[in-house]
């Protein structure tokens, strides 16, 4: 008897054979299979080819003596723009009208460098300086463009932070109905005086919404414009009606509009050197700022600290402003032979103290323990602040940490220079919210002195100076990239080169390349360098000869050239395309990247230093999972290895909702599923790129993952506003056990693609990733590390899935199969669940259901007989909303007080060596490893690893 084995087959079933010219036929009722349980799944032989690197990295800050004050380097500021017209000397740059922070004096002796693209390649053009800026300083009042004003009467009042003391500007011109706005009235000025006018009202004035306003309309200038005083600092106008006006608008100028230029800006440019700038360049300027005066800001921000964050050495607490006496001060390069070690980097800060002021200055740096912000000082800490200072004449100082009630320290300074160590061990531990500033003060001055100091550096004893803090330094893994994400991002500040390679506390804010270098090989990690792309070429050519004489013993640097540049330059992605002067074609932004970065890699070539670093450098494009911006810049420079994106649910990227503690925001974090779609968008655009260029996705160029994971919102962010009770919400939100599988869900898919990885921030700070708040490690961070120290380089197995328990679509069971390639014989198997626990949410939630703890049953059929050893990491285990971002048991209140709070919890972060199962071929998740006895509760999920495979 002949039998034929068949499958697929249940219920009424008919079968019909043919063989030599007969047939056959049976039929009848066929029992169906057994169907396996929910969630269950194959571990396959078929690999990932591509070959995983160690879990890489995000560092920004972290490290001992961050954001505790350091110096001593000039502010840099920098923007860049598209020339529109170039007149002999003068060069027009728009926007420069509306660039209302910083006054034409701060640009004048400001460096350019002007850039151009011909025949699909950029290249420098020539270097100059602003011999003079010219540009009007105004803004248009009601602010938002499609409003006007509706009468012909309005009441201003300047903000607190306007300057006072000088004038103030105002005219009006008429809005058509089509938003055109028509021809400026003459213009009125008054002085403001120093009052606050806080017992004047000043009524909202009423509005009509227009077509988006734009300069160039016909109506008449409005007649009989009045300016009346009404106080200190405000103003009331009024004028005659325009016959067909809709509204009105209000001029309020900030410098005078005499000295206005016909342009809408423009820079007089001398030392012009090399070619001739035209139209369509563009054209970067930057402007080193040893001293920082009044009239290099316009009047409107004089009070808004953040327009000059960076651009003076903070240990001054403000460059400017008071009405008693003050020191001046002036950052100094230092002279051939003057300094008095090699040791101190290029600058040094002078006070001149006038009689009856004193010298000195400070960092606010430590807080009270009802705040986030600032580091708490605790019992057994010791600040040690180490700085050179010399005088003109003898003088007494004073030293404190800055802590209530603490005594201050003197100490005797002389007319030599002299590295002094300063030390505080008072640490009381105050309650609250307030700030503490450590400090050193002069005497009273008796007679006009000169106080001088140099590398200023603050840290805590007991590790050095920029070292990573010890809980988070054991975090670091060998072979790991180590990404530095503290240069960049430096709004409203930027950096030169001779900056970023000083010695550690001479950077910026206090850091320096050499910092990252020197953690990654203390790590024996690759370092990722992030240096902005508006360096000029002089920079980058300084940074090739520092890199190869100080730390070409790398066998690997990998240099990402900004890709993300939020200080006076404006955020890199909105940069506006470019015009090929050659062929007359659009460049889009992603192009103008590209070539830029290859422009930059050129130049590192042009070194004599290249030799010791050509087989080193690796370029790395940065890129935008949303849109094509890193494939269109990788085309444009195939000597890039890698092309990284940000892959985050919501947030920065793709979506702009804020992270609530409610079953909604639990639900769709969870459902992220690692935004597969988008990869597989990526792929395939890099692939085309990679064809075009006649190169191999996998072998000379990579996908890779800066960052990944659920996102989250800041107040301000895509015009969206979080209060400060919603910030604290997010933060427990986002540092929760299930924000932790969904980041954990993110990577791996990535993993399964063959993208290389990125984990996320490793640092100090207030936010939602895994910055970690004075050496709190997060579960996020903490997975990441698990996973690392479990595989090193590793490949990942494919997953066949038999029955998946779904709910939109989505498989609520996600099951992942690594295998190490540092560890051989050692495999590490991750099973998240994307349902949601339900029974944990407030009972008030639309979501919430007493009985639904989103419980699935999971097994993985892994195709092994036998192993030596099992360890699991149970952190992804328990209530889905617990999280570690306060003490355990607590929670901070926006008073700055704490309350109770049972969600807050100190997770296990660590491995745990465990019986075999039973069963290895058969992974049964359940209470054995950790896990329900039915399965894995929602929002939870297990990383096992399994040691001395045996395969079946």
């Amino acid at each position: 008897m002949t039998r034929i084995a068949l499958s697929g087959l249940s219920g009424q079933t008919g079968v019909t054979v043919q063989s030599g010219g007969q047939t056959a036929s049976a039929t009848g009722v066929l029992p169906g299979p057994e169907m396996p349980a929910p969630s269950a799944a194959y571990v396959l032989d078929t690999v990932q080819e591509r070959a995983l690197g160690p879990i890489s990295v995000t560092i920004a800050g972290g490290w001992n003596g961050s954001g505790f004050g350091a110096g001593f380097v000039p502010g840099v500021l920098s923007n860049y723009g598209l020339v529109s017209a170039v007149t002999g000397d003068r060069v027009v740059v728009p926007n420069l009208d509306h660039y209302d922070s910083y006054a034409p004096a701060i640009y004048a002796g400001a460096e350019l460098e002007f850039r151009r693209i011909s025949d699909g390649g950029m290249f420098r053009v020539a270097t100059a300086r602003v011999a003079e800026a010219d540009f009007p300083l105004y803004a248009l009042l009601p602010t938002s463009g499609v409003t006007a004003l509706a009468g012909t009467t309005f009441r201003h009042r300047l903000d607190s932070w306007n300057r006072r003391d000088v004038s103030y500007w105002y005219a009006v011109s008429a809005v058509g109905p089509d938003g055109r706005i028509g021809v400026r009235s003459g213009w009125q000025s008054y002085v403001a005086g120093a009052g606050t006018d806080s017992g004047l009202t000043v009524p909202a004035p009423e509005t009509v919404t227009v077509p988006t306003r734009s300069e160039g309309g016909s109506l008449a200038a409005p007649q009989d414009l009045s300016l009346t005083v009404a106080g200190d600092a405000t103003v009331d106008l009024s004028w005659s009606a325009v016959p067909g006006a809709a509204g009105y608008v209000v001029w309020l100028a900030y410098s005078d509009p005499a000295t206005w230029p016909a342009t809408v800006g423009e820079f007089r440019i001398e030392d012009l050197q090399g070619g001739a700038p035209q139209a369509g360049d563009l054209v970067i300027w930057r402007k080193e700022l040893m001293q920082v005066t009044a009239d290099m800001f316009c009047s409107r921000v004089y009070g808004a600290g953040g327009s000059y964050q960076n651009l003076f050495p903070a240990f001054l607490g403000t460059p400017f402003g008071g009405t008693s006496p003050r020191a001046a001060w002036e950052v100094r390069a230092w002279e051939e032979g003057e300094k008095p070690s090699e040791s101190l980097g290029y600058y040094y800060l002078r006070q001149t103290v006038p009689t009856g002021a004193r010298a000195g200055g400070g960092i606010f740096w430590s807080g009270g323990t009802g705040q986030t912000y600032y580091y708490r000082k605790k019992q057994g800490d010791v600040l040690a602040v180490d700085v050179w200072i010399r005088a003109s004449t003898p003088v007494t100082m004073s030293f404190t940490s800055g802590q209530p009630k603490e005594p201050a320290q003197t100490f005797q300074v002389g007319t030599e220079w002299q590295e002094y160590h300063l030390t505080s061990d008072f640490a009381p531990e105050p309650a609250g919210t307030s700030a503490y500033r450590w400090g050193i003060t002069s005497t009273t001055a008796e007679a006009e002195m000169t106080v001088e100091f140099a590398r200023l550096r603050v840290s805590l004893e007991g590790t050095d100076y920029g070292s990573l803090m010890p809980a988070l330094a054991q975090s670091l893994l060998r072979g790991q990239k180590v990404r530095d994400h503290s240069l960049i991002k430096t709004r409203p500040a930027t950096y030169t080169a001779k900056i970023v390679t000083s010695p550690a506390g001479e950077g910026y804010r206090g850091w320096t390349c050499g910092q990252h270098m020197d953690l990654c090989r203390a790590a024996e990690a690759t370092p990722w360098v992030q240096l902005e792309w508006a360096l000029f070429k002089e920079d980058w050519l300084l940074w090739a000869a520092w890199l190869a004489q100080n730390h070409a013993d790398f066998d690997k640097i990998m240099l990402e050239i900004g890709n993300e540049n939020w200080n006076s330059l404006a955020a890199f992605w909105p940069i506006p395309g470019m015009t090929d002067e050659a062929t007359g074609q659009a460049v889009t932004n992603g192009a103008v990247y590209g070539m830029m970065s290859r422009m930059i890699y050129e130049w590192l070539q042009e070194s004599p230093f290249w030799p010791d670093l050509e087989n080193r450098i690796e370029l790395v494009i940065g890129g935008h999972v949303a849109s094509a911006f890193g494939e269109r810049a990788y085309a444009q420079c195939p000597e890039a290895k890698y092309v990284t994106v940000a892959n985050y649910n919501g947030g920065w990227d793709t979506g702009t909702d804020k992270a609530l503690e409610n079953g909604e925001t639990f639900r769709r974090s969870l459902a992220f599923a690692g935004g597969e779609s988008k990869l597989v968008t990526r792929e395939a655009g890099i692939a085309d790129a990679a064809t075009a260029l006649g190169k191999v996705v996998g072998t000379d160029v990579f996908h890779d993952l800066y960052e990944a994971g659920p996102g989250y919102q800041r107040n301000g962010l895509n015009g969206v506003s979080v209060s400060a009770a919603e910030v604290i919400v997010q933060e427990c939100v986002m540092k929760s056990r299930a924000s932790a599988a969904a980041q954990l869900d993110a990577i791996c898919t990535a993993w399964k693609r063959g993208w290389l990885s990125n984990w996320f921030i490793l640092a100090r700070g207030d936010y939602w990733t895994s910055h970690s708040n004075e050496g709190v490690e997060y579960l996020t961070y903490a997975v990441g590390r698990a996973i690392g120290e479990s595989l090193g380089a590793f490949r990942t197995h494919d997953i066949h899935a038999l029955a998946m328990a779904a709910q939109d679509g989505l498989d609520d069971v996600a099951i992942h199969a690594f295998e190490s390639l540092t560890h051989p014989d050692r495999w590490l198997i991750a099973v998240l669940n994307r349902a949601i626990d339900r029974s944990v949410l407030d009972p008030s939630d639309p979501l919430y259901d007493a009985a639904d703890r989103g419980l699935r049953p999971v097994t993985v059929n892994t195709g092994f007989a036998a192993a030596a050893g099992c360890r699991v990491f149970r952190g992804g285990l328990g209530n889905m909303r617990e999280h570690n971002r306060y003490p355990a048991g607590t929670r901070l209140t926006t008073e700055g007080t704490y309350v109770a709070d049972p969600l807050c919890v100190e997770f296990d972060m660590d491995w745990h060596e465990t019986d075999l199962p039973d069963d290895v071929g058969r992974l049964v998740i359940d209470d054995s490893l950790g896990a329900e006895s039915g399965g894995l509760r929602g929002g939870n999920f297990i990383l096992i690893e399994l040691s001395g495979m045996t395969r079946a």
